[in-house]
């Protein structure tokens, strides 16, 4: 097979490398069990059809005096056939890969197949596994696997933390293989604007948002884009433009065109902006673009729960209860840790006059996840219960943080709102 440096310098793309390897290796996985089949099949004392001399290598292997009890010449066959494995993995994967060890390198291989199955949580915990290998957590193949899908699912930090664990800068670039120097100049481009930015808007840090000045900073950031001795990532621009329009309360076209100019520039921000699209088409009740783009993030990532949350919120506004109930019941069921589907299922069961599952189900979302939205509505949970103690707990938190109880909150327990008024009208929620 020759070299991998050599193949890689003679212009063949390491990923393209990378799936020949995987297709020769998969082939060769696929004609040894192929082979033990028909051997098993093959009446004793006759040999296989097509058998041809072996190797020499297999030849000296299976080499035993006549004499040998026939279940050691079945020994050293397997012997022969697991060296010819290994042999052919090395050649694949690099010396330097394959001395993470099988099992390692097996958790690495299914990472990989999560990957393509979409199952990005399932993907995460496979490169763990192999993670616990410090020679499989520190191999390139590893690194670069990992790096990439904390990238893809927002944990720009942790890609970032892992590859400067284990490569210097100098390193990176010997490589012959750029794709991971490539992947952390790409990440340094990300926390290189968001430092840029945040020192723009640190010039405001004694104004409350509403009165930041909209157009100034918008052109301070444009600024930050036209800049030649930087390189900015003008994904994440667009998205503090989206912030900034945020807080200073512009129109929801405003706000959707910065997240549609996010996805303009990097497709692969999905993580960014379809969170927050959903989120603003919710509060534009255009609940058709809403259930889309919660199809979006499924395709993406099939055990993402968090769109089965925004989904059933579109139904309890529609007041489908049942449908609402069921969508969130089914992200409880897809991944018990995700925090909204609970929450909606509090929500729906507080308008059903389920006081008790309602409170039971905004606890979980509360332990998953402290936050304004899970904290408000355990909160007014507690207050429809008549629970004074654990309203007060849930004050006590808040106050710890230096979080003061939501408006809403504080208008039901005065008599000025219902349930159905915070959760059936208006913006439709607590937070």
């Amino acid at each position: 097979m020759g070299d991998r440096k050599e193949r890689e310098a003679s212009g063949l793309p390491a990923d393209d490398l990378d799936e020949e390897l995987n297709r020769i290796r998969d082939a060769f996985l696929e004609e040894m069990s192929a082979a033990k089949q028909a051997a098993q099949e093959q009446p004793e004392g006759e040999p296989p059809a097509g058998a041809q001399e072996a190797p020499p290598i297999q030849a000296e292997l299976e080499y035993w005096p006549e004499s040998a009890p026939p279940a050691q010449k079945h020994k050293v066959r397997g012997s022969a056939v697991a060296l010819a494995v290994i042999v052919i993995l090395v050649a694949l994967v690099g010396a330097a890969d394959f001395v993470i060890g099988v099992p390692s390198f097996a958790s690495v291989l299914q990472a990989e197949q999560f990957v393509k199955d979409k199952k990005l949580h399932s993907a995460l915990d496979a490169y763990y596994d192999a993670s616990q290998n410090a020679s499989a957590a520190a191999a390139r193949r590893t690194v670069l696997g990992q790096a990439r899908l904390y990238r893809d699912m927002g944990y720009v930090e942790n890609a970032q933390s892992l590859i400067q664990q284990y490569y210097t800068t100098d390193d990176l670039e010997k490589f012959p293989n750029r794709a991971l120097g490539e992947l952390a100049q790409e990440l340094d481009a990300v926390t290189d604007t968001i430092s840029a930015v945040e020192e723009v808007f640190s010039e405001y840090s004694d104004l409350e948002d509403g009165d930041l000045p909209y157009a100034e900073l918008i052109g301070k950031i444009d600024a930050l884009s036209g800049q030649t001795d930087a390189s900015y990532d003008k994904a994440i621009l667009e998205y503090y433009k989206y912030m900034l329009a945020s807080m200073t309360e512009q129109e929801g076209a405003v706000r959707i065109g910065f997240l549609q100019a996010i996805e303009k520039q990097n497709p692969g921000y999905s993580w960014l902006y379809l969170p927050a699209m959903a989120s603003e088409y919710l509060l534009e009740k255009d609940y058709d673009k809403v259930l889309d783009v919660c199809g979006r993030m499924r395709e993406i990532n099939v055990e993402d729960a968090s769109p089965y949350g925004t989904e059933a919120s579109v139904y309890r506004l529609q007041k489908q209860y049942d449908k609402a109930l069921d969508t969130a019941e089914k992200g409880i069921a897809l991944d018990d840790t995700s925090s909204e589907p609970y929450r909606q299922k509090a929500i729906v069961l507080l308008l059903q006059g389920d006081q008790e599952g309602a409170l039971e189900n905004a606890q979980s979302a509360y332990d998953l996840a402290l936050n304004y939205a899970t904290s408000y509505t355990l909160a007014l949970c507690y207050l429809v219960n008549d629970n004074q103690d654990g309203y007060d707990e849930v004050v006590s938190t808040l106050e710890y943080y230096g979080v003061e109880m939501g408006q809403k909150v504080l208008d039901y327990q005065a008599g000025k709102l219902t349930v159905e008024d915070i959760f059936l009208s208006g913006e439709g929620d607590i937070a």
